[in-house]
């Protein structure tokens, strides 16, 4: 478990806001749903417009169920004691990191990747990988700004259609 304390004004005027992140568990999936529906669709929804398919919130508690196996990471950021986002790593590619809108540009982010990498190397990993969206602007100068490469990119498919996913690379010392 980590914990900080972010420098500068919280929510609720004072000096400094306590960030908790820890390993997720089972008990967690429920609050692991909501965010992950609630930051894709903070995410997506400006970027798709009318084709955004929002997540079903049932059908997201199953995917999150499935984080939990055998050497993946998985990891809940807390923020003055309400949830904030989570990580989601699995043999060295990052499936996925949502941070609700109102937690960005905390540094939330930024202490999620370090555990993360720390995870990584722990399993003997030099780098991770992760796929991002090329309209997903932000997430992209995030991880620039932590040291990731582009190496390439793939299409995936989707209900709605095929699309571009970039590919990231991230060394884990760095």
């Amino acid at each position: 478990m980590t914990e900080a304390v972010i420098a500068g004004k919280d929510r609720g005027g004072g000096t400094g806001a306590r960030l908790e992140i820890r390993p997720a568990g089972l008990a967690d999936i429920g609050p692991l749903a909501v965010l992950y529906a609630t930051a894709h669709a903070e995410t997506y929804a400006p970027i798709f417009g009318a084709a955004y398919v929002p997540l079903a919130l049932a059908a997201t508690e199953t995917v999150c169920a499935g984080f939990f196996r055998d050497g993946n990471v998985v990891l809940l950021a807390r923020f003055d004691d309400a949830d904030a986002g989570f990580l989601y790593l699995a043999a060295g590619h990052l499936e996925l990191l949502y941070l609700l809108q109102p937690y960005q540009g905390r540094g939330i982010g930024r202490a999620l990747m370090r555990q993360a990498l720390a995870a990584a190397a722990e399993h003997g990993r030099a780098d991770i990988t992760f796929n991002v969206l090329p309209a997903n602007t932000g997430a992209i100068r995030f991880y620039e700004s932590l040291g990731a490469e582009r190496i390439g990119s793939v299409i995936c498919q989707h209900e709605t259609g095929p699309f571009e996913d970039w590919v990231f690379r991230l060394a884990v010392a760095g």
